[in-house]
């Protein structure tokens, strides 16, 4: 099989070669503007295709040509593609189109000569990849390169049906009728059919088909091709053809469809030429038009009538609407996919009957739809109310109320009818409510067949007591229309009973202070009743004389506690026998509870670091109370969250050193009880003494333990380096008889030049850290400022072991090292030497450990305990 010459350009030079061919690679690889130029003819290339940056060129016997790095990533050019056969170049134009397509066009360079800037691109010879191959190489012209792209070439435009979407591209000639196409091949579809409007086919014409029609080669097969539907014909001798698509050759519906017209010619040479074209069909057969309820239930009622009635529906855009009612037509309002149409007065007018509607739409297209519907019109309706027996006096009492009452009447039958009556709330009234409180009492029923309607009241639902009350009703038909009635109803069934809560502690509620005093309960009541009050089980009795009772229960009638309830009866009989009764509970409280306080810092000990930072003390307590805590004198307001209270007290307002001291809180729950609990705190500020190095045992490099007298159980002891890193060292302690010492002994020697930190807590968790020198760098200073002591409260430092040591110390090196007191102990002797420029001498003086110390100030708020010994600086 023949191969494909090939030639690629750049401002350097050329390099050429062979492609596709048996055995051959069928890859070109391209940089960034350079050009690239194949040996083939348009007609030659099927189509093209794009993978990533690579242009793939697929010819018509099935084989691909891939040139590599012609795209970037994006899909942009960044090399120029040329083909040349026959001594004529063409540049292969990308151009975007529409509905996502990229089309492909042929720009024809000038024939070659020898000042043609693109005679490297020529190829002489026609291709051979469509005919066997015999060995023979087409030469490139001799010509040398005079310039870049873009000469004196002449361009003229071919065909360009080359859809490059989703990739693909069809080569093979010129198109659209516009230009020379391969070797003089040509095909074009109508001017008509290539732009708008297009073919239009609605619902009327679709039966009857359509014809497409053009120019092209004469003698030319035409292959037109409508959404797989395909139709032949053949190019007259006056350069006409045409095809006739049938009603249902394409499917009905609204849709626009592509029209492509390809042409196949054979020339002398037995080689197939192609050219084509395309344009559209639009295919609209369809149209709905829909017409909503009326009013929203296709019923019109009076109210509706009154404001005028709109008819609305859906219908395609761009469509005319028009609506008939009794047999006059009306134009409907079309905005988007939805018209409207206000009827005009008197169209619809008051009454009761159905009114028909024919609405017609037609579209765009000339599609006609036609739709009927109806509404009815029903604007009016009516209600009555029987009379309501209530006795011969036409007066409703207790008798009679106690059987309950029927209210009757009639109505438009299916009417949905609403009774309301306006009585007292019940014969069993809250001890707060009057005796003609009234409420409104609704029912709702639906009149029958025959226009009847009842409603029954209960006897809790009916007047209690006297007066006068309406009842009321309104009837509503099917169509939204209403009517009301109303009548008077008397009635007189109760005596009038109330009870006063306020001496009951004012709100229902029974706290401790009222529970152990008298308790007095009042009311009203009709003049000469006697009156029966129960309270916790035991009963007063009292007659009116004015209309008003009163009894007096007596301190401890009622029991103490929390969540405790007692019965408060009333029970009223007039003279005339009738009778009523009063009930309420009432809730006894008379305790605060919950009530506690927490354990103060965990274990009711605040040590120095707790108290550094401020203490929290908090507690239970009953929900709703408020919460006073006093500590060491100092009284604050708690803050109260549910059943939780908190107080915070500063570090300033903690003392310092060694004390108890009480914690009260004092708690007011919301009905006035008051609780009072307290707790006893320790307060333990005051840091352990460090243990004093008594010994040290020293080979020639390390420290091998160091002796002290007293050894607490918590002790800690930490290697110091030059660099500030601590390490915890691990202890092993011998008692030496020898000295009456304990022996401190690390797992691993110690360093010459480390420091140690000898560090003690107690029990109440203060910590005491003294550092011990054992020996220093070679100018024998003491360097306080290692980062490594950070992380220790100094209370001493012993420079006991250390020869003719040198500390400079601030009272700033004081604050930064120790602990809240700023206070710190030398040890040292007379070779060691301190400078604390600015400390002044207190005049206080101590022993430790059998030495004397004096006492010195430095700084606003330091204060140094030096061993007189030391060669002190000032």
């Amino acid at each position: 099989m023949s191969g494909v010459n090939y030639v690629v350009r750049n401002g350097s030079g050329i390099r050429s070669g062979v492609v596709s061919g048996d055995g051959m690679a069928s890859v070109i690889s391209v940089a960034a503007g350079e050009d690239v130029s194949l040996n083939l003819a348009s007609a030659q290339i099927s189509k093209y295709t794009r993978d990533g940056q690579t242009l793939n060129i697929e010819l018509i016997d099935g084989r691909v040509i891939a040139i590599e790095g012609y795209f970037t990533p994006a899909g942009v050019e960044r090399a120029d593609l040329y083909i040349s056969s026959g001594s004529i170049l063409q540049d292969v134009v990308f151009a975007e189109g529409s509905d996502g397509y990229i089309w492909a066009t042929y720009v024809e360079s000038d024939p070659f000569g020898k000042t043609n800037p693109d005679s490297d691109l020529f190829f002489v010879g026609s291709p051979q990849v469509i005919a066997p191959y015999d060995a023979d190489v087409v030469d490139m012209l001799d010509a040398p390169l005079l310039g870049g792209l873009g000469g004196a070439a002449g361009p003229a435009l071919g065909l360009g049906l080359a859809l490059l979407g989703a990739g693909l591209l069809n080569g093979g000639g010129g198109g659209g009728g516009d230009g020379d196409g391969d070797e003089g091949v040509d095909v074009q579809l109508d001017a008509s059919i290539k732009s708008e409007p297009y073919i239009v086919i609605n619902e009327e014409s679709y039966p009857d088909g359509f014809e497409v029609f053009g120019t092209g080669t004469v003698g030319g097969t035409v292959t037109v091709n409508i959404d797989g539907v395909e139709k032949t014909a053949t190019v007259d001798a006056n350069g006409d053809w045409s095809v006739t698509y049938d009603g249902g050759d394409i499917p009905e519906g609204t849709y626009t469809e592509t029209i492509s017209a390809i042409i196949e010619v054979t020339n002398d040479n037995g080689d197939v030429l192609t050219d084509a074209d395309s344009g559209k069909v639009i295919v609209d057969t369809e149209l709905t038009v829909t017409l909503d309820a009326v009013t929203g239930d296709d019923f019109v009622n009076e109210a509706e009538v009154g404001a005028g009635i709109t008819l609305t529906g859906k219908v395609e855009a761009n469509s005319t609407v028009t609506v008939n009612i009794d047999g006059t037509e009306y134009d409907a309002t079309v905005t988007g996919t939805t018209w409207s149409l206000d009827l005009p007065d008197g169209v619809v007018n008051y009454g009761n009957y159905t009114e028909s509607v024919t609405v017609t739409a037609v579209d765009s297209f000339d599609n006609v739809e036609v739709i009927t519907g109806s509404f009815v019109v029903d604007s009016s309706t009516f209600i009555t109310i029987d009379a309501i027996e209530a006795g011969a006096d036409d007066v409703l009492n207790a008798a009679e109320a106690s059987g309950g009452a029927v209210v009757t009447g009639t109505a438009e039958a299916g009417a949905t009818v609403t009774v309301i009556l306006n009585p007292t709330s019940s014969n069993a009234m809250t001890l707060s409510s009057t005796a003609d409180g009234q409420t409104n009492v609704t029912k709702t029923t639906t009149a029958d067949a025959d226009g009847n309607w009842s409603v029954s009241y209960t006897t809790s639902e009916l007047p209690d007591g006297e007066g006068n009350v309406k009842v009321n009703a309104t009837a509503e038909d099917a169509a939204g229309n209403t009517a009301s009635t109303s009548t008077d109803l008397d009635y007189d069934t109760v005596i009038e009973l109330t009870h006063d809560n306020g001496p009951v502690g004012g709100d229902g509620i029974v706290n401790a202070d009222e529970q152990s005093g008298a308790i007095v309960v009042t009311g009203l009541v009709d003049v000469g009743s006697t009156v029966n009050v129960t309270l916790g089980g035991e009963t007063l009795t009292t007659t009116s004389t004015d209309g008003t009772w009163s009894v007096t229960f007596p301190a401890g009638t009622l029991p103490t506690g929390q969540g405790i309830t007692a019965d408060l009866t009333v029970d009223a009989t007039d003279p005339a026998g009738n009778t009523a009764q009063l009930k309420e509970t009432i809730e006894i409280d008379t305790i605060v509870d919950p009530l506690a306080i927490d354990p103060v810092e965990g274990d009711n000990i605040i040590n120095a670091e707790e108290r550094a930072d401020g203490i929290v003390i908090s507690g239970e307590v009953e929900e709703g109370s408020t919460v006073q805590v006093t500590f060491d004198g100092i009284t604050k307001d708690a803050v109260v969250d549910g059943t939780t209270w908190t107080v915070e007290y500063d570090a300033d307002e903690v003392r310092t050193g060694e004390y108890d001291t009480e914690v009260t809180v004092v708690a007011t729950d919301k009905n006035g009880n008051v609780g009072t609990v307290s707790e006893d705190i320790t307060v333990d500020t005051i840091a352990p003494d460090t243990p004093i190095v008594n010994s040290a045992d020293q080979d020639r490099n390390y420290l091998r333990s160091v002796g002290v007298l007293n050894q607490p159980d918590t002790l800690q002891i930490y290697e110091l380096d030059d660099t500030g890193t601590v390490t915890k060292l691990e202890i092993e302690d011998e008692y030496d008889a020898r000295y009456d010492e304990i022996d401190l002994i690390p797992t691993t020697p110690i360093a010459d030049g480390a420091q140690l930190v000898l560090q003690a807590e107690d029990a109440a968790g203060n910590v005491g850290a003294g550092l011990f020198v054992k020996s220093v760098n070679g100018n024998n200073t003491i360097d306080l400022d290692n980062p490594g002591l950070e992380q220790f409260d100094l209370t001493s430092i012993d420079l006991q072991f250390a020869d003719n040591a040198t500390l400079t110390m601030t009272g700033t090196d004081v604050v930064r090292l120790t602990g809240e007191d700023n206070t710190l102990t030398i040890f040292g002797d007379t070779d060691d030497t301190l400078s604390i420029s600015g400390a002044v001498a207190t005049g206080q003086t101590a022993v430790v450990d059998q030495k004397s110390f004096t006492e010195y100030e430095l700084g606003d708020s330091s204060t140094l305990l030096i061993q007189d010994d030391i060669n002190v600086v000032i």
